[in-house]
């Protein structure tokens, strides 16, 4: 199982959340009182970046985190905005083909949406 940006940011000093998926600490490989450590939650893996030029595996290394735990294993998912934008997806495909049937007129960026979502799901199959 991967560690997500949220357990990786629990295992740094002064982090805070900055969005549901984002976070930013205080980096383990320097000596640092600042927060300079960006954490995201990425598609497949845990993104990080240190402002100050510290690597990954020494970021990972320093709070004890293997590099292979960072990333997703087949068959694990999408990250939680994907999971949120294909539920979303599946929302308006459903929505403007119910609405389609019963004789709806729509507009050309209503249609556009729809067409939008329709590949987002086909990319993903």
């Amino acid at each position: 199982m991967a560690v997500s940006a949220s357990e990786f940011a629990a295992l740094c000093q002064k982090s805070r959340r900055i969005t549901d998926d984002h976070y930013s600490a205080c980096c383990p490989a320097h000596d640092d009182n600042s927060p300079s450590l960006d954490i995201k939650d990425g598609d497949n893996k845990l993104l990080l970046h240190c402002y100050a030029g510290c690597d990954f595996a020494s970021i990972c290394e320093a709070v004890g985190v293997k590099q292979s735990e960072t990333f997703l294993e087949k068959g694990q998912g999408l990250s939680k905005v994907n999971r949120e934008q294909t539920e979303l997806d599946k929302e308006i495909v459903w929505l403007f083909e119910t609405l389609r049937k019963e004789k709806k007129a729509f507009s050309n960026a209503d249609e556009n949406c729809y067409m939008d979502s329709k590949l987002r799901l086909a990319r993903q199959s």
